[in-house]
């Protein structure tokens, strides 16, 4: 019968998914108790994962080695998320990690994809929030079915996030008629979405997602220079057409050194419903020549998929809590995002007060 002690040996040479790094490293903490009626595995990760996926993982691996467990074996595996990196700005009170949805180009999908990665998030069990940072064109009220929802203020100064089946939600669409059009110049609009990050009362969010508007003028100028960005993420789709716009996104984040996490291609395959048949209508490989070339990550290719559509026009998020081939892809795309993040290390900025020396 093997003992605790030979299984820690045995698993520290498993390699955590997504990570690539082994069981206990520092951003994959464990320790194997035995007990009278079972041996259990505690986890302690830096990163959220599918919980179910890295249990039946190591299951799997340990089943390849040649031993004898004779006692039961279980899992007890938890999350201790920190702040990451090495942003420029002091953190905002109640966000651990804001991760930055970006391209250079509309109609790509990207509100689509922000709302998935932030609603896979909560599957796995971590607190996150959603800021919509598209002040002339918010999506995501409608996605979160919240749409026509106000915001209100406990004292005049905060404005509490709407939130949604444990989702904070924030948009101007709570704050102006949805029908109106809001015609403010740049600078008006970098100044609502700096009141939308800094007065609203998020409640110790391990992640905050910020849907970005396309484009690289005031809005992500500003995301670079004031808000404490952990790291970015650019979506595109397979085209020439889109990936030149999508360039131009990538050099702006280098430009204000924020992260660059990795490259979501989407509308990349479209499957006929019928006779199973594959066909790229938007291109091939363009996502992958991209991420290759920039030398980034490609997070994950997501395919054209109708229910994906129907359920983000109806507001139905459930979407993404059910089984499905693309949201596998999406836990994998998220997976890959926060292993990146937290392998930039702990932001000393949240660890550390600032320390001022004055002439006296």
């Amino acid at each position: 019968m093997i003992e605790a002690t030979e299984l820690s040996d045995l698993l520290a040479d498993y390699t955590v998914p997504f990570l690539g790094k082994k069981l206990g490293s520092t951003e994959a903490s464990f320790q194997a108790e035995e007990h009278d009626n079972n041996v259990k595995i505690i986890i302690t990760l830096s990163f959220p994962m599918d919980i179910k996926f890295l249990e039946d993982d190591i299951r799997k691996y340990l089943s390849g080695l040649e031993f004898e467990l004779l006692k039961p074996l279980n899992f007890e595996i938890k999350f201790k998320i920190s702040s990451y990196g090495n942003t420029n700005s002091q953190p905002i009170s109640g966000i651990k990690n804001i991760i930055a949805i970006a391209s250079g180009k509309g109609g790509v999908g990207k509100s689509t994809i922000a709302n998935g990665i932030a609603r896979t998030l909560i599957n796995f069990g971590v607190k996150v929030a959603l800021l919509d940072a598209d002040i002339y064109g918010p999506s995501q009220p409608l996605m979160q079915s919240i749409s026509g929802e106000k915001a209100t203020s406990d004292d005049g100064k905060f404005i509490n996030p709407i939130i949604k089946d444990g989702l904070q939600v924030m948009s101007i669409g709570f704050l102006v008629d949805e029908k109106s059009a809001v015609a403010w110049r740049g600078p008006m609009a970098t100044s609502a979405l700096l009141q939308l990050l800094n007065q609203t009362k998020w409640d110790e969010a391990d992640f905050l997602i910020i849907d970005l508007p396309p484009g690289t003028g005031d809005i992500q100028l500003t995301l670079g220079q004031k808000i404490p960005v952990n790291g970015s993420v650019i979506v595109t789709t397979p085209q020439e057409i889109a990936l030149l716009d999508v360039r131009r996104g990538i050099e702006m984040f280098k430009k204000v050194n924020i992260p660059l996490l990795g490259i979501i291609e989407n509308l990349n395959l479209f499957t006929c419903p019928k006779c199973g048949h594959e066909e790229p209508l938007f291109g091939f490989d363009g996502g992958k020549s991209l991420a290759e070339n920039e030398n980034i990550q490609l997070c994950g290719s997501i395919p054209i998929d109708r229910e994906l559509q129907e359920s983000v026009d109806k507001g139905d998020y459930n979407y993404f809590s059910r089984e499905s081939k693309t949201q596998e892809i999406f836990k994998e795309i998220t997976c890959n995002i926060t292993a990146k993040l937290c392998s930039l290390g702990k932001n000393p900025k949240s660890i550390f007060p600032e320390i001022k020396v004055e002439k006296v």
